[in-house]
Protein backbone atom coordinates (compact mmCIF):
# COMPACT_ATOMS: atom_id res chain seq x y z
CA UNK A 1 0.00 0.00 0.00
CA UNK A 2 1.22 3.17 -0.92
CA UNK A 3 1.91 6.06 1.79
CA UNK A 4 -0.07 8.30 -0.10
CA UNK A 5 -2.95 6.05 0.29
CA UNK A 6 -2.09 5.15 3.81
CA UNK A 7 -2.12 9.23 4.34
CA UNK A 8 -5.61 9.56 3.29
CA UNK A 9 -7.00 6.24 4.55
CA UNK A 10 -5.46 7.83 8.04
CA UNK A 11 -7.27 11.86 7.23
CA UNK A 12 -10.47 9.92 6.75
CA UNK A 13 -9.97 8.15 10.08
CA UNK A 14 -9.08 11.54 11.77
CA UNK A 15 -11.93 12.77 10.60
CA UNK A 16 -14.25 10.29 11.81
CA UNK A 17 -13.01 10.53 15.08
CA UNK A 18 -13.41 14.21 15.23
CA UNK A 19 -17.20 13.47 14.14
CA UNK A 20 -17.89 11.25 16.90
CA UNK A 21 -16.29 13.34 20.02
CA UNK A 22 -17.70 16.07 18.54
CA UNK A 23 -21.26 14.77 19.17
CA UNK A 24 -20.27 13.32 22.53
CA UNK A 25 -19.78 16.73 23.52
CA UNK A 26 -22.75 18.56 21.82
CA UNK A 27 -24.55 16.01 23.21
CA UNK A 28 -22.87 16.15 26.84
CA UNK A 29 -23.34 19.97 26.48
CA UNK A 30 -27.19 19.03 25.66
CA UNK A 31 -27.74 16.93 28.49
CA UNK A 32 -31.22 15.41 29.13
CA UNK A 33 -33.05 18.28 27.13
CA UNK A 34 -33.21 16.48 23.84
CA UNK A 35 -36.32 14.35 24.33
CA UNK A 36 -38.07 17.55 25.58
CA UNK A 37 -37.14 19.69 23.32
CA UNK A 38 -38.31 17.53 20.39
CA UNK A 39 -41.46 16.78 21.77
CA UNK A 40 -42.50 19.91 22.79
CA UNK A 41 -41.31 21.86 19.89
CA UNK A 42 -43.00 19.22 17.13
CA UNK A 43 -47.12 19.71 16.51
CA UNK A 44 -47.02 18.95 12.99
CA UNK A 45 -44.83 17.23 10.15
CA UNK A 46 -43.48 21.09 9.31
CA UNK A 47 -42.81 22.14 12.86
CA UNK A 48 -40.93 18.86 13.29
CA UNK A 49 -38.91 19.13 9.95
CA UNK A 50 -37.74 22.83 11.83
CA UNK A 51 -36.82 21.18 14.83
CA UNK A 52 -34.95 18.44 13.31
CA UNK A 53 -32.98 20.79 11.49
CA UNK A 54 -32.08 23.02 14.16
CA UNK A 55 -31.31 20.28 16.25
CA UNK A 56 -29.11 18.37 14.01
CA UNK A 57 -27.11 21.12 13.18
CA UNK A 58 -26.76 22.20 16.50
CA UNK A 59 -25.67 18.23 17.64
CA UNK A 60 -24.55 17.79 14.15
CA UNK A 61 -25.19 14.11 14.64
CA UNK A 62 -28.68 13.10 13.19
CA UNK A 63 -28.21 9.93 14.87
CA UNK A 64 -29.05 11.23 18.46
CA UNK A 65 -32.02 13.22 16.29
CA UNK A 66 -33.62 10.40 15.32
CA UNK A 67 -33.00 7.57 18.16
CA UNK A 68 -34.54 10.37 20.26
CA UNK A 69 -37.74 10.54 17.49
CA UNK A 70 -38.11 7.19 17.90
CA UNK A 71 -38.41 6.88 21.94
CA UNK A 72 -40.54 9.46 21.58
CA UNK A 73 -43.21 8.00 19.04
CA UNK A 74 -42.68 4.23 20.55
CA UNK A 75 -44.01 6.25 23.90
CA UNK A 76 -46.45 7.50 22.46
CA UNK A 77 -45.80 11.59 22.87
CA UNK A 78 -45.37 11.82 18.37
CA UNK A 79 -47.06 10.36 16.17
CA UNK A 80 -45.18 8.92 13.41
CA UNK A 81 -46.30 11.53 11.14
CA UNK A 82 -44.72 14.35 13.33
CA UNK A 83 -41.68 11.79 13.73
CA UNK A 84 -41.44 11.89 10.19
CA UNK A 85 -41.03 15.87 9.98
CA UNK A 86 -38.04 15.46 12.30
CA UNK A 87 -36.38 12.68 10.56
CA UNK A 88 -36.99 14.90 7.08
CA UNK A 89 -35.43 17.97 9.11
CA UNK A 90 -32.44 16.14 10.21
CA UNK A 91 -31.80 15.10 6.78
CA UNK A 92 -31.18 18.59 5.48
CA UNK A 93 -29.48 19.52 9.30
CA UNK A 94 -26.85 16.53 8.81
CA UNK A 95 -25.37 18.92 5.11
CA UNK A 96 -24.40 21.91 7.55
CA UNK A 97 -21.19 19.55 8.16
CA UNK A 98 -20.29 19.63 4.35
CA UNK A 99 -20.84 23.81 5.09
CA UNK A 100 -18.74 24.03 8.13
CA UNK A 101 -16.15 22.04 6.09
CA UNK A 102 -16.10 24.40 3.08
CA UNK A 103 -16.52 27.27 5.13
CA UNK A 104 -13.93 26.76 7.94
CA UNK A 105 -11.70 23.55 6.42
CA UNK A 106 -10.68 25.06 2.69
CA UNK A 107 -10.94 28.48 3.24
CA UNK A 108 -8.84 29.31 6.43
CA UNK A 109 -5.26 27.63 6.96
CA UNK A 110 -6.07 25.74 9.71
CA UNK A 111 -3.13 23.51 10.46
CA UNK A 112 -1.59 25.35 13.58
CA UNK A 113 -5.25 26.65 14.85
CA UNK A 114 -6.75 22.64 14.44
CA UNK A 115 -3.77 21.70 16.96
CA UNK A 116 -4.37 24.26 19.74
CA UNK A 117 -7.96 23.94 19.14
CA UNK A 118 -7.55 19.79 19.82
CA UNK A 119 -4.74 20.75 23.14
CA UNK A 120 -7.32 23.69 24.45
CA UNK A 121 -10.20 21.10 24.23
CA UNK A 122 -8.75 18.07 25.82
CA UNK A 123 -7.33 20.21 28.81
CA UNK A 124 -10.40 21.62 29.26
CA UNK A 125 -12.36 18.21 29.35
CA UNK A 126 -9.85 16.95 31.62
CA UNK A 127 -9.51 19.39 34.12
CA UNK A 128 -12.54 21.49 34.22
CA UNK A 129 -15.99 20.32 35.94
CA UNK A 130 -19.78 20.33 34.37
CA UNK A 131 -20.56 21.55 31.25
CA UNK A 132 -17.32 23.02 30.88
CA UNK A 133 -15.94 19.48 30.25
CA UNK A 134 -19.03 18.78 27.61
CA UNK A 135 -17.41 22.35 25.62
CA UNK A 136 -14.13 20.79 25.54
CA UNK A 137 -14.91 17.60 24.65
CA UNK A 138 -16.85 19.60 21.34
CA UNK A 139 -13.78 21.60 21.00
CA UNK A 140 -10.78 18.82 20.74
CA UNK A 141 -13.84 17.17 17.95
CA UNK A 142 -13.72 20.04 15.68
CA UNK A 143 -9.68 20.30 16.42
CA UNK A 144 -9.51 16.47 15.32
CA UNK A 145 -12.33 17.21 12.41
CA UNK A 146 -9.98 19.94 11.36
CA UNK A 147 -6.57 18.31 11.55
CA UNK A 148 -8.41 15.26 9.33
CA UNK A 149 -9.69 18.06 6.46
CA UNK A 150 -5.59 19.65 6.03
CA UNK A 151 -4.21 16.00 6.31
CA UNK A 152 -7.04 14.87 3.67
CA UNK A 153 -6.07 18.06 1.21
CA UNK A 154 -2.21 17.00 1.38
CA UNK A 155 -3.15 13.58 0.83
CA UNK A 156 -5.14 13.94 -1.89
CA UNK A 157 -2.36 16.47 -3.62
CA UNK A 158 0.05 13.61 -3.52
CA UNK A 159 -2.33 11.69 -5.53
CA UNK A 160 -1.68 14.09 -8.23
CA UNK A 161 -1.62 12.42 -11.57
CA UNK A 162 -2.04 8.94 -9.58
CA UNK A 163 -5.86 9.84 -9.56
CA UNK A 164 -7.45 11.78 -12.07
CA UNK A 165 -11.44 12.08 -13.75
CA UNK A 166 -10.61 9.07 -16.40
CA UNK A 167 -9.70 7.12 -13.63
CA UNK A 168 -13.55 7.07 -12.55
CA UNK A 169 -16.95 6.70 -14.57
CA UNK A 170 -17.68 9.90 -17.22
CA UNK A 171 -20.55 10.97 -19.53
CA UNK A 172 -23.70 9.12 -19.18
CA UNK A 173 -26.68 7.92 -16.90
CA UNK A 174 -24.65 4.63 -16.29
CA UNK A 175 -21.19 6.57 -15.52
CA UNK A 176 -23.35 8.58 -12.95
CA UNK A 177 -25.51 5.43 -11.42
CA UNK A 178 -21.97 4.13 -11.11
CA UNK A 179 -20.78 6.60 -8.94
CA UNK A 180 -23.67 6.84 -7.15
CA UNK A 181 -23.30 3.52 -6.38
CA UNK A 182 -19.68 4.03 -5.05
CA UNK A 183 -20.94 6.89 -3.10
CA UNK A 184 -23.13 4.74 -1.42
CA UNK A 185 -20.36 2.11 -0.55
CA UNK A 186 -18.31 4.87 0.65
CA UNK A 187 -21.13 5.72 2.92
CA UNK A 188 -21.64 2.46 4.08
CA UNK A 189 -18.18 1.66 4.59
CA UNK A 190 -17.00 4.68 6.76
CA UNK A 191 -20.53 5.22 8.68
CA UNK A 192 -20.48 9.30 8.06
CA UNK A 193 -21.38 11.22 4.81
CA UNK A 194 -19.72 14.05 6.15
CA UNK A 195 -16.34 12.18 5.53
CA UNK A 196 -17.68 11.42 2.37
CA UNK A 197 -18.69 14.72 0.99
CA UNK A 198 -15.47 16.54 2.80
CA UNK A 199 -12.84 14.20 0.65
CA UNK A 200 -15.42 14.96 -2.71
CA UNK A 201 -15.10 18.61 -2.00
CA UNK A 202 -11.14 18.05 -1.01
CA UNK A 203 -10.78 15.28 -4.59
CA UNK A 204 -12.74 18.49 -6.87
CA UNK A 205 -10.44 21.36 -5.33
CA UNK A 206 -7.36 19.28 -6.02
CA UNK A 207 -8.30 18.55 -9.63
CA UNK A 208 -8.81 14.62 -8.93
CA UNK A 209 -12.58 14.90 -10.04
CA UNK A 210 -14.92 16.93 -12.22
CA UNK A 211 -17.79 18.50 -10.20
CA UNK A 212 -20.55 16.33 -12.07
CA UNK A 213 -18.39 13.12 -10.97
CA UNK A 214 -18.62 14.78 -7.53
CA UNK A 215 -22.19 15.65 -7.42
CA UNK A 216 -23.11 12.09 -8.17
CA UNK A 217 -20.95 10.67 -5.52
CA UNK A 218 -22.41 12.80 -2.77
CA UNK A 219 -25.71 11.48 -4.10
CA UNK A 220 -24.83 8.23 -3.45
CA UNK A 221 -23.48 8.83 -0.09
CA UNK A 222 -27.13 10.53 0.84
CA UNK A 223 -28.51 7.72 0.25
CA UNK A 224 -25.89 5.82 2.25
CA UNK A 225 -27.06 7.25 5.67
CA UNK A 226 -29.51 5.25 5.38
CA UNK A 227 -27.39 2.33 6.35
CA UNK A 228 -26.64 3.22 9.94
CA UNK A 229 -30.68 3.55 10.51
CA UNK A 230 -31.23 0.17 8.56
CA UNK A 231 -28.32 -1.37 11.21
CA UNK A 232 -30.03 0.22 14.27
CA UNK A 233 -33.35 -1.00 13.33
CA UNK A 234 -32.22 -4.44 13.40
CA UNK A 235 -34.28 -6.49 15.91
CA UNK A 236 -35.76 -3.12 17.15
CA UNK A 237 -39.05 -1.67 17.49
CA UNK A 238 -41.67 -1.69 15.04
CA UNK A 239 -41.23 2.52 15.93
CA UNK A 240 -37.57 2.18 14.79
CA UNK A 241 -38.12 -0.35 11.99
CA UNK A 242 -40.57 2.24 10.45
CA UNK A 243 -38.28 5.35 10.84
CA UNK A 244 -35.62 3.28 8.91
CA UNK A 245 -38.26 2.14 6.29
CA UNK A 246 -39.01 5.56 5.89
CA UNK A 247 -35.66 7.12 5.96
CA UNK A 248 -34.70 4.91 2.85
CA UNK A 249 -37.89 5.75 0.91
CA UNK A 250 -37.16 9.39 1.53
CA UNK A 251 -33.79 9.43 0.91
CA UNK A 252 -33.57 6.96 -2.14
CA UNK A 253 -36.64 9.09 -3.51
CA UNK A 254 -34.60 12.52 -3.24
CA UNK A 255 -31.54 10.66 -4.93
CA UNK A 256 -33.84 10.46 -7.90
CA UNK A 257 -34.55 13.99 -7.77
CA UNK A 258 -31.32 14.77 -7.61
CA UNK A 259 -30.23 12.98 -10.39
CA UNK A 260 -32.89 14.84 -12.54
CA UNK A 261 -31.78 18.26 -10.99
CA UNK A 262 -28.11 17.57 -11.81
CA UNK A 263 -27.45 18.96 -15.47
CA UNK A 264 -30.18 21.59 -14.60
CA UNK A 265 -27.80 22.56 -11.81
CA UNK A 266 -24.58 22.26 -13.63
CA UNK A 267 -26.19 24.87 -16.55
CA UNK A 268 -27.57 27.30 -13.80
CA UNK A 269 -23.82 27.57 -12.55
CA UNK A 270 -22.25 27.84 -15.94
CA UNK A 271 -24.43 31.06 -16.66
CA UNK A 272 -25.03 32.54 -13.35
CA UNK A 273 -21.11 31.66 -12.27
CA UNK A 274 -19.05 30.11 -14.71
CA UNK A 275 -16.05 30.70 -12.21
CA UNK A 276 -17.70 27.91 -9.84
CA UNK A 277 -18.21 25.53 -12.92
CA UNK A 278 -14.87 25.62 -14.39
CA UNK A 279 -12.79 25.99 -11.44
CA UNK A 280 -15.19 24.17 -8.99
CA UNK A 281 -15.38 25.24 -5.27
CA UNK A 282 -16.45 22.90 -2.04
CA UNK A 283 -19.27 25.47 -2.25
CA UNK A 284 -20.55 24.44 -5.81
CA UNK A 285 -20.38 20.34 -4.65
CA UNK A 286 -22.33 21.25 -0.67
CA UNK A 287 -24.90 23.55 -2.21
CA UNK A 288 -25.89 20.81 -4.45
CA UNK A 289 -26.25 18.49 -1.73
CA UNK A 290 -28.63 21.00 0.21
CA UNK A 291 -30.30 21.97 -2.67
CA UNK A 292 -31.39 18.21 -3.58
CA UNK A 293 -32.95 17.98 0.25
CA UNK A 294 -34.64 20.96 0.38
CA UNK A 295 -36.67 19.92 -2.61
CA UNK A 296 -37.05 16.42 -1.54
CA UNK A 297 -38.72 17.75 2.29
CA UNK A 298 -40.24 20.42 -0.19
CA UNK A 299 -42.19 17.64 -2.06
CA UNK A 300 -42.76 15.01 0.76
CA UNK A 301 -44.25 17.19 3.62
CA UNK A 302 -47.87 17.81 2.31
CA UNK A 303 -47.44 14.00 1.69
CA UNK A 304 -46.13 13.33 5.50
CA UNK A 305 -49.61 11.91 6.63
CA UNK A 306 -50.43 9.58 3.61
CA UNK A 307 -46.99 8.38 3.70
CA UNK A 308 -46.71 7.98 7.29
CA UNK A 309 -49.65 5.52 6.88
CA UNK A 310 -48.45 3.40 3.82
CA UNK A 311 -45.01 3.16 6.09
CA UNK A 312 -46.99 1.70 9.24
CA UNK A 313 -49.09 -0.90 6.86
CA UNK A 314 -46.01 -1.89 5.23
CA UNK A 315 -44.38 -2.64 8.82
CA UNK A 316 -47.45 -3.94 11.40
CA UNK A 317 -46.51 -3.92 14.65
CA UNK A 318 -45.24 -6.89 16.11
CA UNK A 319 -43.97 -6.45 19.35
CA UNK A 320 -46.51 -6.14 22.53
CA UNK A 321 -48.95 -3.03 22.63
CA UNK A 322 -48.29 -3.04 26.08
CA UNK A 323 -44.64 -2.19 26.33
CA UNK A 324 -44.95 -0.09 23.10
CA UNK A 325 -41.45 2.09 23.42
CA UNK A 326 -39.47 -0.36 25.82
CA UNK A 327 -36.53 0.21 23.16
CA UNK A 328 -33.30 -0.91 25.00
CA UNK A 329 -31.03 1.33 22.54
CA UNK A 330 -33.14 4.38 23.96
CA UNK A 331 -30.94 4.26 27.68
CA UNK A 332 -28.47 6.66 25.50
CA UNK A 333 -30.84 8.92 25.67
CA UNK A 334 -31.99 9.17 29.44
CA UNK A 335 -34.96 11.69 29.12
CA UNK A 336 -36.19 9.69 26.30
CA UNK A 337 -36.29 6.58 27.85
CA UNK A 338 -37.83 7.75 30.88
CA UNK A 339 -40.81 8.95 28.86
CA UNK A 340 -41.01 5.49 27.09
CA UNK A 341 -41.14 3.89 30.70
CA UNK A 342 -43.61 6.63 32.20
CA UNK A 343 -46.20 5.75 28.59
CA UNK A 344 -45.07 1.94 29.30
CA UNK A 345 -46.42 2.34 33.04
CA UNK A 346 -49.20 4.72 32.22
CA UNK A 347 -50.80 2.19 30.38
CA UNK A 348 -50.09 -0.98 33.11
CA UNK A 349 -51.69 1.31 35.76
CA UNK A 350 -55.08 2.21 34.05
CA UNK A 351 -55.07 -1.60 32.80
CA UNK A 352 -54.39 -2.52 36.65
CA UNK A 353 -56.98 -0.11 37.99
CA UNK A 354 -59.81 -1.69 35.68
CA UNK A 355 -58.70 -5.21 36.69
CA UNK A 356 -59.06 -4.56 40.61
CA UNK A 357 -62.30 -2.89 39.57
CA UNK A 358 -63.37 -5.85 37.70
CA UNK A 359 -62.03 -7.77 40.88
CA UNK A 360 -64.39 -5.79 43.42
CA UNK A 361 -67.48 -5.37 41.17
CA UNK A 362 -67.17 -7.66 38.18
CA UNK A 363 -70.90 -6.13 36.99
CA UNK A 364 -70.00 -2.55 37.77
CA UNK A 365 -66.77 -2.60 34.68
CA UNK A 366 -68.33 -3.79 31.58
CA UNK A 367 -65.10 -3.19 29.42
CA UNK A 368 -63.56 -6.39 28.53
CA UNK A 369 -60.38 -7.47 30.18
CA UNK A 370 -57.58 -6.40 28.39
CA UNK A 371 -55.16 -9.23 29.91
CA UNK A 372 -54.19 -11.23 32.45
CA UNK A 373 -52.38 -9.84 35.95
CA UNK A 374 -49.41 -12.03 35.17
CA UNK A 375 -48.94 -10.03 31.60
CA UNK A 376 -49.39 -7.18 33.48
CA UNK A 377 -46.99 -8.41 36.48
CA UNK A 378 -44.27 -9.38 33.63
CA UNK A 379 -44.86 -5.58 32.16
CA UNK A 380 -43.61 -3.93 35.43
CA UNK A 381 -40.99 -6.01 35.64
CA UNK A 382 -39.88 -5.00 32.02
CA UNK A 383 -40.24 -1.72 33.30
CA UNK A 384 -38.12 -1.79 36.12
CA UNK A 385 -35.05 -3.83 34.59
CA UNK A 386 -35.10 -1.04 31.63
CA UNK A 387 -34.75 1.57 34.74
CA UNK A 388 -32.01 0.21 36.35
CA UNK A 389 -30.13 0.67 32.35
CA UNK A 390 -30.70 4.01 32.39
CA UNK A 391 -27.29 5.94 33.26
CA UNK A 392 -27.72 8.14 36.53
CA UNK A 393 -24.21 9.58 36.13
CA UNK A 394 -24.67 13.50 35.70
CA UNK A 395 -28.31 13.93 35.34
CA UNK A 396 -29.99 16.96 36.26
CA UNK A 397 -32.60 16.70 39.69
CA UNK A 398 -35.42 16.98 37.65
CA UNK A 399 -34.16 14.35 36.48
CA UNK A 400 -33.67 11.77 39.60
CA UNK A 401 -37.15 13.17 40.73
CA UNK A 402 -38.62 11.93 38.09
CA UNK A 403 -36.99 8.18 38.11
CA UNK A 404 -38.11 8.15 41.65
CA UNK A 405 -41.33 8.97 40.63
CA UNK A 406 -41.29 5.68 37.95
CA UNK A 407 -39.88 3.56 40.77
CA UNK A 408 -42.55 4.40 43.28
CA UNK A 409 -45.43 3.66 40.68
CA UNK A 410 -43.29 0.48 39.68
CA UNK A 411 -43.18 -0.68 43.40
CA UNK A 412 -47.40 0.00 43.83
CA UNK A 413 -48.20 -1.64 40.85
CA UNK A 414 -46.14 -4.99 41.62
CA UNK A 415 -47.89 -5.01 44.94
CA UNK A 416 -51.43 -4.38 43.82
CA UNK A 417 -51.24 -7.01 41.43
CA UNK A 418 -49.84 -9.49 43.61
CA UNK A 419 -53.06 -9.04 46.21
CA UNK A 420 -55.51 -8.92 43.12
CA UNK A 421 -53.89 -12.24 42.77
CA UNK A 422 -54.28 -13.32 45.70
CA UNK A 423 -57.84 -11.89 46.02
CA UNK A 424 -59.48 -13.52 48.93
CA UNK A 425 -62.18 -15.50 47.60
CA UNK A 426 -65.79 -14.42 47.52
CA UNK A 427 -64.49 -10.87 47.57
CA UNK A 428 -67.10 -9.21 45.04
CA UNK A 429 -70.14 -10.94 46.40
CA UNK A 430 -69.32 -10.55 50.69
CA UNK A 431 -72.51 -8.63 51.56
CA UNK A 432 -71.25 -8.78 55.58
CA UNK A 433 -71.55 -5.38 56.87
CA UNK A 434 -69.58 -2.83 57.35
CA UNK A 435 -67.08 -4.21 54.79
CA UNK A 436 -69.76 -4.17 51.93
CA UNK A 437 -69.99 -0.40 52.17
CA UNK A 438 -65.85 -0.08 52.32
CA UNK A 439 -65.96 -1.78 49.28
CA UNK A 440 -68.72 0.04 47.68
CA UNK A 441 -66.82 3.05 48.86
CA UNK A 442 -63.18 1.78 47.02
CA UNK A 443 -65.23 0.71 43.43
CA UNK A 444 -66.72 4.21 44.01
CA UNK A 445 -63.07 5.58 44.04
CA UNK A 446 -62.39 3.87 41.29
CA UNK A 447 -64.95 4.83 38.97
CA UNK A 448 -64.02 8.30 39.98
CA UNK A 449 -59.86 7.80 39.19
CA UNK A 450 -60.89 6.52 35.79
CA UNK A 451 -62.83 8.68 34.60
CA UNK A 452 -60.90 12.00 36.01
CA UNK A 453 -57.89 10.52 32.76
CA UNK A 454 -58.16 10.08 29.49
CA UNK A 455 -54.14 9.65 28.90
CA UNK A 456 -53.24 13.39 28.48
CA UNK A 457 -54.45 14.64 32.50
CA UNK A 458 -53.66 12.96 35.47
CA UNK A 459 -55.26 10.74 37.74
CA UNK A 460 -57.37 12.31 40.41
CA UNK A 461 -56.36 10.87 43.51
CA UNK A 462 -58.45 12.51 46.06
CA UNK A 463 -61.24 9.99 46.44
CA UNK A 464 -59.09 6.72 46.72
CA UNK A 465 -56.64 8.95 48.83
CA UNK A 466 -59.73 9.69 51.11
CA UNK A 467 -61.30 6.24 51.22
CA UNK A 468 -57.75 5.05 52.24
CA UNK A 469 -57.72 7.19 55.27
CA UNK A 470 -61.31 6.33 56.52
CA UNK A 471 -60.03 2.80 56.16
CA UNK A 472 -56.96 3.41 57.58
CA UNK A 473 -58.80 5.58 60.47
CA UNK A 474 -61.37 2.37 61.11
CA UNK A 475 -58.80 -0.62 60.99
CA UNK A 476 -58.03 -0.48 64.78
CA UNK A 477 -61.47 0.21 65.98
CA UNK A 478 -62.93 -2.78 63.42
CA UNK A 479 -60.24 -5.27 64.92
CA UNK A 480 -61.56 -4.22 68.22
CA UNK A 481 -65.10 -5.14 67.60
CA UNK A 482 -64.39 -8.65 65.50
CA UNK A 483 -62.07 -10.24 68.48
CA UNK A 484 -64.87 -8.62 70.86
CA UNK A 485 -67.73 -10.56 69.18
CA UNK A 486 -65.60 -13.54 68.84
CA UNK A 487 -64.97 -13.53 72.75
CA UNK A 488 -68.47 -13.05 73.08
CA UNK A 489 -69.78 -16.17 70.72
CA UNK A 490 -71.24 -14.08 67.80
CA UNK A 491 -69.03 -15.17 65.57
CA UNK A 492 -66.20 -17.90 65.26
CA UNK A 493 -62.48 -17.04 65.51
CA UNK A 494 -61.90 -18.55 62.33
CA UNK A 495 -64.91 -15.86 61.05
CA UNK A 496 -63.53 -13.18 62.73
CA UNK A 497 -59.78 -14.01 61.45
CA UNK A 498 -61.23 -14.44 57.83
CA UNK A 499 -63.24 -10.60 58.16
CA UNK A 500 -59.90 -8.94 59.62
CA UNK A 501 -58.10 -10.24 56.46
CA UNK A 502 -60.59 -9.04 53.69
CA UNK A 503 -60.49 -5.96 55.52
CA UNK A 504 -56.45 -5.66 55.74
CA UNK A 505 -56.75 -6.73 51.90
CA UNK A 506 -59.00 -4.27 51.11
CA UNK A 507 -57.40 -1.23 52.61
CA UNK A 508 -54.04 -2.85 51.47
CA UNK A 509 -55.65 -2.56 47.25
CA UNK A 510 -57.09 1.15 48.61
CA UNK A 511 -53.40 2.17 49.44
CA UNK A 512 -51.51 0.98 46.05
CA UNK A 513 -54.41 2.47 44.00
CA UNK A 514 -54.21 5.66 46.03
CA UNK A 515 -50.26 5.72 45.52
CA UNK A 516 -50.23 4.36 41.84
CA UNK A 517 -52.71 7.40 40.92
CA UNK A 518 -50.59 10.03 42.89
CA UNK A 519 -47.29 8.98 40.77
CA UNK A 520 -48.94 8.35 37.16
CA UNK A 521 -48.15 11.30 35.23
CA UNK A 522 -50.62 12.50 32.63
CA UNK A 523 -49.32 12.34 28.63
CA UNK A 524 -46.94 15.04 27.38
Amino acid sequence: MSPTLVAVLGAVGTFLIGMVVLERGLEGLAGGSLGRVLARSTRSPASGAVTGLLLTTALQSSSATTLATVGLVGAGLLTFAQALGIVLGANIGSTTTGWLVALVGFQLDIGRGAGLLLFGGVALHLFARGALRHVGLAAAGFGLLFLGIDALQAGLAGLDGALTPEHLPRGGLFARLALVGIGCVVTLVTQSSGAGVAAAMAAVAGGALTLDQALALVIGMDVGTTGTAVLGALGGTSAMRRTALAHVLFNVGTAVIALVLLDPYLALLERFAPAAASAPSPFAVVGFQTSFNLVGVALALPLAGPFARLVVRLVPERESRLLRGLEPRLVAQPDVALAAAEAVLRRIARRTLRATLRTLAPAADRVRAPGDLGELAQGVESVVAFLARVPVDGRPAASAAHTSDLVHEADHLGRLLARLGSAPTGIASDTSEPFATHRAAVVAALHHTLRSSDGTRAFDPTHLEAVHADLARLDLELRRSELERAALGATSPEMALDALDRQRWLRRVCLHTARITRYTRPAA
